[in-house]
């Protein structure tokens, strides 16, 4: 997607599309790499479930000028920095750093959905980010779940 200037959104909807990708990226290596067949099993899932959101996003550039959809003004705009996790993968990744990761990802995700959510004008669009927005606050849910789990059977 031709980015339309810096503090745009499109630089939002790029950032969104870049978030995807190294999601996909880190959760196919997980999922490729662990042993755990819980996790394996959810990742295949959410696997599944990023790839649709990046077709709907895909979506979005058919549309025309984005612009015209979203009231994205100077008070209030926010940007990719707003919605980052400075927690990066790596290979070699614990099971309950990994699940931080998650847990931070799919927040700051679900974040983002809802604040496009909030600044579009269209009621499709609308309904497409809170599905996105509530995805993402599942797979937290799931995650943190998980690491709440671990934490107590290691205190066992």
């Amino acid at each position: 997607m031709a980015n339309q200037g810096t503090g745009s959104i499109y630089e939002l909807i790029e950032f969104a599309f870049k978030k995807i990708e190294e999601a996909l990226d880190t959760d196919k290596k997980m999922a490729g790499s662990t042993t755990n067949y819980g996790l394996k099993k959810l990742l295949l899932s959410m696997i599944d479930q990023r790839e649709e959101h990046k077709k709907q996003l895909s979506r979005l550039t058919k549309m025309g000028n984005l612009a015209n959809f979203f009231n994205y003004s100077e008070e209030g705009k926010k940007g990719p920095a707003d919605f980052y996790t400075d927690i990066i993968f790596y290979d070699s990744m614990e099971y309950l750093d990994f699940l931080t990761l998650l847990i931070k990802r799919e927040e700051e995700a679900a974040r983002l959905y809802a604040y496009l959510k909030n600044i579009t004008n269209v009621a499709d669009l609308k309904l497409l980010f809170q599905q996105l927005s509530d995805e993402q606050k599942k797979q937290r849910v799931w995650a943190l779940d998980r690491y709440e789990l671990e934490i107590l059977c290691r205190d066992l």
